[in-house]
Order: C-alpha cells, then sequence, then structure tokens
C-alpha cells in the first residue's frame, strides 16, 4: 500500500480517510492506514493500539523485547518516541494532559469511529440533528 498525496485530507472527498478507500485503492494516508493495520491486529489476536499525535496517527506494539514499537505506516519505519516530541508539534502540557501519544483504549478508538462517521456526514449533507446524535 502506498501513501495518498492526493487530497490526503479529504478536504474535497472525505472518503479519503476510510478505510474502505484505501482497500479499494491500496492508498491512503495517516489516518486510514493505522486503522487497517488495527482491525488486522485484533484479527488474528495480536495487540496493537492506536496512538495520536497533533494531525497524525500511528501505531504502537510491544515487540518480542518487551519494548513499545512505534510503527509509522506511512513511510513503513519504526520511529522512536523522541522523533515526535523533538519535532516541535507537541508541547509539555499537551504530554501532561494525556492529550497525544497515549495507547487509545478499544472505546477511544471507537469514539473516534464516530467522530469519522460525523466528519463525513458533515462534509456530505452538512451539519443537522444526526451529528448531535452521533
Amino acid at each position: 500500500m502506498k501513501y495518498d498525496f492526493e487530497d490526503y485530507m479529504g478536504v474535497k472527498d472525505y472518503s479519503k480517510m476510510f478505510v474502505s478507500k484505501l482497500m479499494k485503492s491500496n492508498t491512503g494516508q495517516c489516518h486510514s492506514m493505522p486503522l487497517l493495520y488495527l482491525i488486522l491486529a485484533e484479527q488474528i489476536g495480536a495487540e496493537a493500539f492506536l496512538v495520536m499525535s497533533p494531525n497524525h496517527s500511528y501505531i504502537r506494539y510491544m515487540d518480542d523485547s518487551r519494548e513499545m514499537i512505534s510503527l509509522e505506516l506511512t513511510n513503513g519505519m519504526f520511529s522512536a518516541n523522541s522523533f515526535v516530541l523533538n519535532s516541535g508539534y507537541i508541547k509539555s502540557e499537551a504530554l501532561q494532559n494525556k492529550l497525544y501519544m497515549q495507547n487509545l483504549s478499544k472505546k477511544e478508538v471507537l469514539s473516534q469511529t464516530f467522530v469519522d462517521l460525523a466528519s463525513g456526514y458533515i462534509h456530505k449533507f452538512g451539519y443537522d440533528e444526526f451529528v448531535g446524535q452521533v
């Protein structure tokens, strides 16, 4: 699978954010690729976590030596936490408040999926009472 550089944030076409689009086209971005990884990991019983940083998400899992490894699926590289921290995009207050770089629980990932649903709906139909229900 390859990175989709065209409308990667789904501004023109929000379906670019979905795993279904990734599966159809073999192209995705830092939103859909980690979600597909999580789906596959869950299906085989492997433990993996979605981790968020500003405008980005990646996967974290424990390797055979019990060390947490961050996997950057957009380029297929392993990333150290220090790389993300040194980017300058994350302030210490955000880390202290656990806004970024935390392993998300299944409930938090499900909540993010509802946000995706609502965002896709807003993009297509506008804001209405359905968005509030989601």
